[in-house]
């Protein structure tokens, strides 16, 4: 027994003695706050890169001032890192917002943990509205002090929202601001014109709310500058560069985010895209402690797209975005042209700063997006690169019914989903009030035990008939939740195509959730099938409007209700 502790003893140590630890100190990081610490910091991680073994990157409690980065979107970009671990140990990044934090990818293993995240100068600005001017689309507002005041040279204008007065809830109106105006001889006054299209978005508003919006002051040909795109045969097309979140993964796994507080951005929080395995746990994208800011991030909070595993989302803290929290999805590869029975050229279906995911070795799930079905499933047996977005795509067997956008416009040929081999997560989360929706879901998973509060769509889990995200709900379990005051649904899965539908898609399960109802629909399902509601409590404010049911299920087939609990005061609707 002796020698086993012995033996134990002398491989912890090896073990110890084999991770390296580099201090950005060391490498003439101050952290006074003013300092440009960037260089050094990327210093610090060009060592690591050189460096073999598990290496930690240690920060000290200080405020890091994150200079402007000319060549790159992001501050600080890792490609291929290995068992490598931030650790801020309560270090505060401010960054500034002509940059985005990070960019990982192809990255394994890497840690980032117990940090806080601002930006300075402010990429948003905030105040009180004093007038309307529905007519044209248009309203002013008194900036608050100690927020910037943009004019008509601000640029990359953002959507905005409208907030109560007297408490940081989002009303649920907002518009996309296509022009601000000072006024002469008004100091904090300024005129918002609404963009072209959203000005009847204006009629929501009213004198006293407040509204927030995003925007910056970098001129379109900086902005030009910062993106990078790939021109070498197996990158061409390639955006290497982009502004899409504060911290963004591609093509990463076995990641973990750990205790990081967000308190601004200049657009997603986080953005991952084909990584796997990616864990968050208690990431806080909350308003800045000890200020009267309205918003925290100005975009989603954690924009996922097309994970085979997880992301796995834990006891994180989500209040005043401008979009979703938490949006996890899968992207198509469309079939532009059957070359022959298993080969296919494809064009992948997001924007063009991502590039398909899609490799040999997936298993791809053909979608036909009229009927809302899937056609079968398949192995890719080889993913050639063409350009970004494009690949030859050959799978292991033929799938029967497959069309190509050559015999039918692009909105109505096949699209492969990739399967996903272990869903999503999301336990223990606080949603409170944000623009949108707490949890957009297309990807199967489990949603358990979190709050939601003041939003205006709890759940949302539908497949877009008119473009590649999905796929439709099923697989997926929403258990021990708790919704309130959520404006429109607490829990909505929606299949849709582009015919008439028969039910499909499931198993979808709904348990032990509790609603506290004073505006929308509890439970809100279509055209779905294999569906379990089982020991759900559901409460109906009085002043509910007649028109949100409790419950409501069109086009539902292999129903299975059991324990469930309404109370509704409305006279009409008790039953």
């Amino acid at each position: 027994m002796r020698l086993l502790a012995m033996a134990l003893a002398l491989a912890l140590g090896c073990a110890c003695a084999a991770q390296r630890t580099l201090h950005v100190a060391d490498f003439g990081a101050v952290g006074d706050g003013v300092t440009d610490d960037r260089p050094a910091i990327a210093r610090a991680l060009a060592q690591a890169a050189q460096t073999p073994g598990p290496v930690v990157i240690r920060f000290d409690r200080k405020t890091y001032c994150i200079g402007p980065r000319e060549d790159h979107w992001c501050s600080f970009d890792l490609h291929q890192a290995r068992d490598l671990t931030l650790d801020g140990r309560g270090a505060t990044l401010l960054l500034h917002p002509h940059n985005c934090g990070f960019l990982l990818d192809e990255c394994e293993g890497v840690v980032l943990r117990d940090f806080r995240i601002d930006y300075a100068p402010l990429p948003f600005t905030q105040g009180t509205v004093t007038s309307l001017e529905p007519e044209g689309g248009a309203f002013t507002v008194r900036i608050d002090d100690g927020y910037p005041v943009p004019d008509e040279t601000a640029t990359d204008l953002r959507q905005g929202a409208f907030i109560e007065p007297t408490r940081p809830r989002y009303t649920g109106h907002w518009l996309y601001v296509g022009r601000v105006e000072r006024l002469p001889g008004e100091e904090q006054l300024i005129r918002i014109v609404a963009k072209a299209g959203d000005e009847g978005r204006v009629t929501g508003a009213a004198v006293g709310q407040r509204f927030v919006f995003g925007f910056s002051y970098m001129t379109p040909q900086k902005r030009d500058s910062r993106f990078r795109v790939g021109q070498e045969p197996h990158n061409r097309g390639v955006y290497l560069s982009n502004p899409a979140g504060t911290i963004q993964l591609m093509r990463c796994r076995d990641c973990r985010i750990e205790s990081v507080d967000h308190y601004a951005s200049i657009g997603m929080t986080y953005r991952l895209t084909g990584c796997d395995g990616i864990r968050l746990r208690a990431v806080r994208i909350i308003r800045k402690p000890g200020t009267d800011r309205l918003v925290a991030s100005l975009s989603d909070g954690i924009h996922c797209k097309n994970s085979r595993v997880g992301p796995f989302i834990e006891d994180c803290v989500f209040e005043a975005l401008l979009d979703d929290s938490i949006n996890l999805s899968t992207m198509t590869d469309d079939v532009m042209e059957r070359l022959s029975p298993t080969t296919f050229l494809t064009l992948y279906s997001d924007i063009a700063w991502y590039d398909t995911p899609l490799r040999a070795g997936d298993t791809v799930l053909a979608f036909d997006p009229v009927n809302a079905l899937y056609l079968g499933e398949a192995k890719v047996a080889q993913a050639e690169f063409i350009s970004s977005h494009q690949r030859r795509v050959t799978l292991d067997r033929e799938i029967p019914g497959l069309i190509d956008a050559k015999a039918v416009d692009r909105g109505r040929a096949t699209r492969f989903f990739v399967k996903v081999s272990q869903g999503a997560e999301v336990r223990d989360c606080l949603f409170r009030s944000q623009m949108k929706t707490a949890m957009v879901f297309r990807t199967p998973g489990l949603i358990e035990g979190n709050r939601v509060e003041d939003c205006f769509f709890g759940v949302h889990c539908h497949n877009a008939p008119d473009w590649g995200e999905g796929p439709m709900p099923g697989d997926l379990t929403i258990r021990d939740n708790t919704f309130e005051r959520v404006a429109f649904a607490a829990i909505a899965a929606l299949r849709i195509g582009q015919a008439p539908l028969e039910p499909a898609g499931g198993p979808l399960r709904i348990e032990g959730n509790r609603f506290l109802m004073d505006n929308g629909i509890a439970i809100r399902l279509t055209s779905l099938r294999d569906l379990t509601l089982r020991k759900n409590r559901i409460r109906m404010a009085a002043s509910t409007p007649p028109h949100y049911p409790a419950i409501q299920l069109d086009d539902c087939a292999d129903v299975t209700t059991e324990d469930l609990r309404v109370t509704d005061p409305r006279p009409s609707l008790n039953r």
